[in-house]
């Protein structure tokens, strides 16, 4: 798994701000307000989603993950919500995205929640002070870069590698030696 950079995000965010201007402009004259919204804030959900898995280079589960990703957020259109709990549950969405892809522990996957929250804070702060959708996507997707900052996982005392190995992209191959180490030492007390 590889992490995006920080200047990456900050240049998705830009992205999503520039062309989420004419997007919104056009949604808004075209649909109620309340599709336009939420189509404004589902999609570039979906494409944060697809960004994340394209920069994660993961091999297993992006089919998975995208199917998954694509399902909830046409859930998350078609239900009878306020736009506030779409909006949660996109934020949420995206901190369970990240936590499967990039971190490893439990301490990580509540920062990157924190990091979620005062995203949505801040872009809501700039929805309601300048009503422009653009800017507040702009602000939430700005403050999600920092989330590469967030080691993956905050001990590691109880995940120690032996001297010289890296650790691993596979995140069962601890488990795997972990394994093998006690079959040995059963074998070995078995025969003595």
């Amino acid at each position: 798994m590889k992490r995006p950079s920080l200047l990456n995000g900050i240049a998705f965010a830009f992205a999503i701000a520039v062309f989420a201007v004419p997007v919104w402009w056009g949604l808004k004259n075209t649909l109620p307000y309340s599709w336009a919204f939420r189509t404004a804030a589902i999609v570039p959900y979906l494409v944060y989603t697809s960004h994340l898995l394209v920069t994660a280079h993961r091999r297993v589960g992006n089919i998975t993950l995208s199917a998954a990703n694509l399902s909830l957020a046409i859930a998350l259109f078609a239900l009878p919500t306020g736009n506030s709990i779409v909006l949660v549950a996109l934020v949420a969405l995206v901190s369970l995205n990240r936590s499967l892809l990039f971190h490893r522990s439990m301490l990580s996957f509540a920062a990157d929640g924190f990091v979620s929250g005062v995203g949505i804070v801040f872009a809501g702060y700039l929805f309601s002070s300048t009503s422009n959708l653009p800017a507040a996507l702009w602000g939430y997707f700005l403050l999600q870069s920092i989330f590469v900052m967030i080691p993956p996982r905050f001990s590691d005392s109880a995940e120690s590698f032996p001297a010289g190995e890296q650790d691993p992209v596979d995140p069962f191959q601890r488990s795997r030696r972990q394994a093998q180490a006690a079959l040995q030492r059963l074998v070995q007390h078995s025969g003595s």
